[in-house]
């Protein structure tokens, strides 16, 4: 397990959830493309930021990495039938 590429893992609850929050945003806003009236939903509240007078994606919410590595092991209980 050398050659792990991160970019295969899925994302965290928090990451996937932004996303989402970002792909609803700019479908509804494609699809009132046609419209006279633009979509209703707010960058603001569809995963993005107000960062220097241009609109940022949030990547995810709360902490990028656990506390500890204790965090992140699976503690599982093992049975031993002899």
């Amino acid at each position: 397990m050398s050659n792990i590429d991160s970019a295969s893992l899925p994302p965290c609850k928090a990451e996937l959830y932004q996303h989402l929050l970002q792909v609803r945003y700019v479908t509804k806003f494609l699809k009132s493309a046609p419209l006279k009236t633009s979509s209703s939903l707010s960058p603001l509240a569809s995963g993005c930021i107000i960062n220097d007078d241009k609109y940022d994606f949030v990547w995810f919410a709360g902490e990028q990495f656990p506390s500890s590595v204790a965090d992140i092991i699976i503690k599982t209980k093992v049975l031993f039938m002899i």
